[in-house]
C-alpha cells in the first residue's frame, strides 16, 4: 500500500529527509496544533541564514542570491516569509517544496517542480545522530512559511563533499523550504456519536486506535460502509488528492484480535502517504476518505470485493476477507 515519498535529494547529503471553508474552520483547525508538544528545539534565527537573499513569491521557484563569502561553523535557519497556518513541532509529516544551493558557489543543485503535484513529504522527527537536521530547521515556522537553512561543510558532509550532487569538499549547502502543508500528529476533531454495528475503537492516552471486533460473523456488505469518530475541523479531501494519514487494518473474524498491518507500529511512527485513488489503494479505501476532513478519524468495514477479493498472496489476510481499518485523516498535500 505504500507508494508516495516524494523527496529528491540524495541519501547521501540527508542523512536519515487548502484553505478551509472559513475564517472559523481555520481557527478550530490551527488551534488542532496548538496543543502539540514541542518535540523538536527551534534554530535560533541566524544572521548568516538572514544575508542568503531570496526574493518571490510562496509556492514559486525562489531566485536566490548568496553573498560572496557566506561562513558559519554551525546550523542556521532563517524565516524569509512568515506564514500563518498550523505550526511545526515535529514527529509529524510536512508537504514542502525546496530549492538546494551550493552556498559556496550559488549554484542551484536541485528541487522541487513546484508544480502543486509532486512536492516533497518529510518526515520530522528529532535528530539523534550529528548532521542535518530538518525537524529543528523547520520547528516553530508555520504552514506558508519560506524557511532558508544553512548548512556548513564539515557538519554536512564531513568536509568529504557530495561529488554527485557538485559540492566540493568546503562547499556549504543551502536549503529554501516552501512549507506547503502540515500534518497532525493524530486525528484532532469534534467527537461524533457511535453508529450501530461498528467495530469499537478505543484509544490509548498518545491517541493510537485500537479495533475491538463483535463476537460474531463479518457482514455481508456489497460495498464499503463508514462511520465517522471524529470529524477533523481541516481542509475537505477529494479523490487525486494526496494524502497523509495513520491507519490501523484488522480482518473481520470471529475471535479475532490481531492486526494485520499499522502505520503506527511501523519504526519511527511514520504515517502513510499515497495518492487517493484506485492505483495507489483498495477501492474501500477511496470511499472511505473521499469528502472527509483533514483531522478527521474514520472506521471502514470493507468488503472483499473493495479490498484483496480471493487474492491469496498475504497470509495475514485470507482469501474472501472482509477488513476493518481505523483511519486518522491527519493532512493533504
Amino acid at each position: 500500500m505504500r507508494n508516495f515519498k516524494a523527496i529528491a535529494v540524495a541519501a547521501a547529503m540527508l542523512l536519515s529527509l487548502s484553505a478551509c471553508a472559513s475564517q472559523n474552520s481555520a481557527d478550530a483547525f490551527n488551534a488542532a496544533f496548538e496543543s502539540a508538544p514541542q518535540v523538536c528545539d527551534q534554530l535560533k534565527a541566524s544572521d548568516t541564514a538572514k544575508k542568503v537573499q531570496v526574493t518571490g513569491e510562496f509556492g514559486k521557484e525562489p531566485k536566490v542570491s548568496v553573498p560572496a563569502g557566506l561562513n558559519s561553523k554551525k546550523f542556521e535557519s532563517a524565516e524569509v516569509i512568515k506564514g500563518t497556518g498550523p505550526v511545526i513541532h515535529g514527529n509529524e509529516e510536512v508537504v514542502v517544496d525546496f530549492t538546494l544551493y551550493n552556498a559556496t558557489t550559488g549554484k542551484k543543485i536541485q528541487g522541487t517542480k513546484y508544480d502543486g503535484a509532486t512536492p516533497a513529504v518529510l518526515h520530522l522527527l528529532p535528530s539523534a545522530a550529528a548532521g542535518p537536521d530538518y525537524c529543528s530547521a523547520l520547528a516553530g515556522a508555520h504552514q506558508g512559511s519560506r524557511v532558508v537553512y544553512y548548512m556548513p561543510a564539515l557538519l554536512t558532509h564531513a568536509g568529504k563533499g557530495i561529488p554527485s550532487l557538485g559540492v566540493g569538499a568546503k562547499d556549504s549547502i543551502i536549503f529554501v523550504f516552501d512549507i506547503r502543508a502540515v500534518a497532525l500528529p493524530r486525528a484532532t476533531g469534534q467527537a461524533q456519536p457511535a453508529q450501530n454495528g461498528f467495530p469499537a475503537v478505543v484509544t490509548d492516552k498518545d491517541g493510537v486506535p485500537g479495533i475491538v471486533l463483535p463476537h460474531t460473523p463479518a457482514p455481508t456488505l456489497k460495498t464499503t460502509e463508514v462511520a465517522t469518530l471524529i470529524k477533523g475541523a481541516g481542509p475537505v479531501v477529494h479523490k487525486g488528492d494526496k494524502i497523509i494519514v495513520h491507519y490501523s487494518g484488522m480482518v473481520w473474524a470471529d475471535g479475532n484480535t490481531s492486526l494485520f498491518d499499522s502505520s503506527w507500529q511501523k519504526e519511527g511512527r511514520e504515517p502513510f502517504s499515497s495518492p487517493l485513488n484506485d492505483t495507489s489503494l483498495i477501492k474501500g479505501w477511496v470511499k472511505a476518505l473521499d469528502g472527509q476532513t483533514v483531522g478527521s478519524q474514520v472506521v471502514a468495514v470493507i468488503p472483499a470485493s473493495e479490498a484483496y477479493g480471493d487474492r491469496a498472496d498475504n497470509p495475514a489476510i485470507p482469501p474472501n476477507s472482509t477488513l476493518v481499518f481505523v483511519i486518522d485523516l491527519l493532512g493533504k498535500a
